[in-house]
């Protein structure tokens, strides 16, 4: 007779502590019991992606599957599958693996450092060479909002990402136009012009702020670079362009899916972190898509651990 396999997966937010104290109970049952449990490959999303997951997750499910809806509502950052099938939370699965198979779990997790392993994670994560990430923090009636974090696609589009992470450190100082006008190339003080609701928000104009100009690290303007990626989610980053190769520093985030968008803006990077900053934004009382109060871009920079 061959003995039942249960095969677990585990997806969840990478950087909370529920998705590695999941991980170090899986890991203790496929090694106690190999002939029992086997485990796929884990999956580690970054907060705005863990979110939308999760979201898809329960848009999937009917509600017909008693068990299925209690770890829908209890979820919490990690998602404990069974052979396909969603079984648990990182609570629940870890208290049936004390009953049924590791009666000293709950000691043996005492003495790991999840905090750590979360940090790790994260800090492994924002050091990928493929990728660029920088962060922004905003303000709205001179409010703190929070802040949010990007992943450039540096492989894809190194001279747009190379744009918009000097705009966001501001190393590049400031250039005096013909007409003796002063442009600081920062994105830090600027503003956050236009809201479209189910849209997009966009900002970036260091020029004026109305949305009427913007200037890159290259000049006024700089050509189309690659269109590989697609506006096919919320907290997708592109340039904002007046035609073909008009792009210079305004950009734009996508508050849904926007297909209509492909092939016409060049979308470069994607918000990993800070949905409800986005949301709040999104939220901005405005007129005509512009905000009422300003919405302001206080600083920003390279992303690092905190």
């Amino acid at each position: 007779m061959v003995e039942f396999v249960c095969h677990i997966q585990i997806v969840g937010n990478l950087r909370s502590i529920d998705y590695h104290k999941a991980e170090y109970v899986a890991d203790l049952l496929v090694s106690g019991y190999p002939k029992r449990f086997s485990k796929g490959a884990s999956q580690g999303f970054m907060e705005f992606q863990w979110r939308e997951y999760k979201d898809k997750l329960s848009k999937l499910s009917d509600g017909s599957n008693v068990e299925e809806k209690l770890v829908l509502n209890t979820m919490g950052e990690a998602a404990i599958f069974s052979n396909g099938e969603l079984r648990w939370n990182t609570a629940t699965f870890s208290n049936w693996a004390e009953i049924e198979y590791l009666p000293a779990i709950q000691e043996a997790m005492q003495s790991i450092d999840f905090p750590d392993k979360a940090f790790q994670a994260y800090s492994q994560y924002i050091s990928n060479e493929k990728y660029s990430y920088v962060f922004m923090e905003f303000s709205h009636a001179g409010k703190p909002l929070g802040q949010i974090s990007f992943e450039l696609f540096r492989e894809l589009c190194p001279k747009t990402t190379q744009n918009f992470v000097c705009l966001c450190t501001g190393e590049k100082g400031a250039i005096e136009e013909e007409d003796s006008a002063i442009i600081n190339l920062t994105y830090s003080m600027s503003l956050i012009h236009r809201v479209v609701p189910n849209g997009w928000i966009q900002g970036g104009d260091i020029c004026g702020g109305n949305g009427d100009g913007g200037y890159s690290i290259y000049g006024r303007n700089f050509a189309d670079e690659c269109f590989a990626v697609k506006h096919n989610s919320k907290g997708i980053l592109g340039m904002v362009n007046h035609g073909r190769n008009t792009n210079n520093s305004q950009f734009y985030i996508t508050l849904a899916p926007a297909e209509w968008m492909n092939n016409r803006y060049m979308a470069f990077g994607r918000v990993i972190e800070g949905i409800d900053t986005l949301e709040a934004i999104s939220n901005i009382k405005t007129f005509n898509d512009r905000p009422q109060d300003q919405c302001i871009v206080t600083h920003c920079g390279i992303l690092t651990v905190q």
